[in-house]
């Protein structure tokens, strides 16, 4: 992450513009999906007109954000843009604003928006980059990239396409915690929409049991959801999810997941952690997680206006395979 140019006129406010790129490199840094290059190391680019490209071959990462910050007399605007650094193409971009009436609270709140969009837009990334390799030359991360439209497309079909792609994945490289999560939550969507075939439960929680052994915050909170759903294991769900959302607290992941977990014993909570989950990713692929969850909780709670409200709001997905087109379902699902 390169340092923000101080937009504003005023060189005093470049310890405004400092102090929020330091803030995402830690927010991202809790992502343990993500490798972030230390703040030492990106502002020896300060005030140097470089080379994209340049720099994330120096650097030695595929994807380089930057951005500016402008401060006017009573309003705030950061912009920022996620570039692909071996062809120089924008992969993210957008702007933040609002009032300076509490700078601090509003760079928080910034710093929260920027990690939360900027983390599904780098998985779409990265799911583009696998599709264009050649099929001899796919390693294991790669399959596991090009299994998540199909577990995402939540079709029979589908799902047993996702399955052979993390099983090729797993069979190269065992030790992926994320990649057992995915498998488990797709054996879980077998079971409930494929006969109820005992294999498919033992399997599921066989590798969401190893992905809940892990330190990684996308694996448990996918995990967590399938030993819930299969084993209504609420405690052992909600632990993982509680440990995940305090390593990544800008999960939309786990903050959706965890509305699915708690609908139904806490709904507050859940109308909670769903609001915040769209907050963070509003065109994520799972976002009928929350949708989902915020009609429940209101049907729960005895709110009949928003419970209606919720009923049929549709889906947003932008993960597909390849072949499907984007028409989105006619209601959101509640578990997948």
């Amino acid at each position: 992450m390169l340092p923000f140019t101080n937009m504003s006129g005023d060189p005093e406010q470049d310890y405004f513009a400092d102090g929020l790129v330091e803030d995402l490199i830690t927010n991202l840094s809790k992502n343990s999906g993500l490798f972030v290059i230390a703040r030492n190391s990106t502002f020896v680019y300060k005030g140097k007109a470089v080379d994209i490209r340049t720099v994330a071959r120096e650097l030695g990462v595929r994807y380089v954000l930057e951005g500016s910050v402008r401060r006017s007399a009573s309003r705030l605007r950061i912009t920022g843009q996620l570039i692909e650094g071996a062809a120089g193409t924008h992969v993210w971009a957008d702007k933040f604003e609002g009032p300076l009436e509490d700078i601090f609270d509003l760079q928080d709140r910034l710093t929260e928006s920027i990690a939360g969009a900027i983390e599904p837009s780098l998985r779409r990334a990265e799911i583009d980059r696998a599709r264009r390799k050649r099929p001899d030359s796919l390693d294991a991360y790669d399959l596991y990239l090009q299994a998540l439209p199909y577990a995402y497309a939540n079709t029979p079909v589908d799902t047993d396409e996702a399955l052979r792609l993390l099983r090729e994945s797993l069979r190269l490289d065992p030790n992926q915690p994320v990649a057992h999560a995915y498998a488990a939550w797709c054996l879980e969507q077998r079971y409930f929409r494929g006969g109820f075939h005992p294999e498919d439960k033992e399997a599921a929680l066989d590798h969401a049991r190893t992905s809940l052994a892990s330190d990684d915050p996308q694996a448990l909170s996918i995990a967590a959801f399938a030993r819930y759903h299969l084993a209504h294991d609420y405690e052992s769900a909600d632990a993982a999810l509680t440990r995940a959302l305090a390593m990544n607290g800008n999960s939309a992941l786990a903050f959706g997941f965890s509305t699915l977990v708690n609908v139904s014993v806490d709904p507050e909570r859940a109308i909670e952690h769903a609001q915040k989950a769209l907050r963070l990713s509003p065109f994520d692929p799972l976002n009928y997680h929350p949708y989902c969850a915020l009609g429940l909780a209101y049907l729960f709670t005895g709110r009949a206006e928003e419970f209606l409200g919720y009923l049929y709001r549709p889906c947003r997905p932008w993960l597909r395979k390849p072949a499907l087109p984007p028409t989105p379902p006619p209601r959101a699902r509640c578990f997948p």
